[in-house]
Parts: C-alpha cells; sequence; structure tokens
C-alpha cells in the first residue's frame, strides 16, 4: 500500500495524516516554499496537496487565492496580521489625507464664504447710506416743494381775496353810477 495512500486513508478517518518536510518547488505552492524557508512541515493527501486536519474546506483559498488564516502557522500567521496591520495603517493614512484635504478646502470655502459675507454686509452698509442719502434729499425737495405750494397757494389766496375787493369795488361804483344816472 502506498504510504501517501494510507495517509489519506487516515485523513478520511479523522486520525492525523503524517506529515512529510516541504521541499521547494513542491505542489504545496506558496505555502509549502515559504514553510521550507523556515524549516516548517505541511501537511500533505495522498495527492500531495497541502490539507487542513480541522476542515476540508479550509484548505480551499480565500476569494484573493491566499490560505485561510486557519492554515497558517504561526510565523505566517503574524506575517498575514502584519501585512493585514501594514495594510489598514495605510488605509488610515489615506484617509486622514483624504479628511485633511477635504478639511483645508472646506477651511478655505468657509473663509471665502466669511469674505464675501464680509464684503455683502458692507455692500449693504453702502446702499443703506446712499438710501439715507436719496430720502433725505428726497424729504428735503418734498419739504421744499411743500413750503412752495402752500406760498403759492397763500398768494394765490391773497390774490382771489385782492380780486373779490376789486370786484366789490367795481360793483359799489357801477352800482353808485347807476344811481347817479338814474336820478
Amino acid at each position: 500500500e502506498n504510504p501517501r495512500q494510507r495517509s489519506s486513508k487516515q485523513y478520511r478517518r479523522g486520525e492525523e495524516p503524517k506529515r512529510y518536510p516541504s521541499r521547494s518547488g513542491s505542489r504545496g505552492g506558496m505555502e509549502s516554499s515559504l514553510r521550507a524557508s523556515r524549516g516548517g512541515y505541511v501537511d500533505r493527501d495522498a495527492m500531495g496537496q497541502s490539507r487542513s486536519r480541522w476542515d476540508e474546506t479550509l484548505s480551499q483559498p480565500d476569494q484573493f487565492g491566499r490560505k485561510r488564516f486557519e492554515e497558517l502557522n504561526v510565523r505566517q500567521r503574524v506575517d498575514r496580521l502584519g501585512e493585514g496591520l501594514s495594510h489598514l495603517n495605510g488605509r488610515m493614512d489615506d484617509t486622514n489625507l483624504r479628511l485633511a484635504e477635504q478639511d483645508d478646502r472646506l477651511r478655505k470655502d468657509h473663509t471665502e464664504m466669511r469674505e464675501a459675507i464680509r464684503e455683502l454686509r458692507d455692500e449693504v452698509r453702502e446702499r443703506e447710506h446712499t438710501q439715507d442719502r436719496i430720502l433725505a434729499d428726497l424729504r428735503g425737495s418734498l419739504d421744499a416743494h411743500m413750503r412752495r405750494s402752500e406760498a403759492c397757494l397763500l398768494h394765490l389766496q391773497s390774490q382771489v381775496d385782492h380780486m373779490k375787493r376789486r370786484q366789490d369795488g367795481f360793483e359799489r361804483s357801477i352800482g353808485y353810477l347807476e344811481q347817479e344816472v338814474l336820478q
């Protein structure tokens, strides 16, 4: 009986399979070369593929083609965690940079808005002063027109009164002349 088949049967029965020293260039792939470089061992099935002793599905690679975390030895786990931490640090640095740029943009926008508001307030003040001056000029001209109108009305009233007096004087004179002519 082939020793590899025996280990495969043992594996199927739940017994621990035999361990073979890993060799670079074997079918174990990246894990074999990593473990070989560190002097580790790889569990192999009848086909020479590396296997996890816990579960069949754990030996399948994850979506990125890497071995699952449960299959890795301590050194590989530490390396994978280090890679993850460096990736997270990179992402955090990218996020911090993006947030700093966004913060700078928002600060710049805020400063520009404050300047625009200040300019608008100055413009509104200037318009208010201009409107106040225009209103004061209008009030002054309206007051002058009202005074002139009142003066004109008073002059007209005095002219009308003067005309009434003259008319009364003419009527008296005509009445006096009529009496003299009729007499």
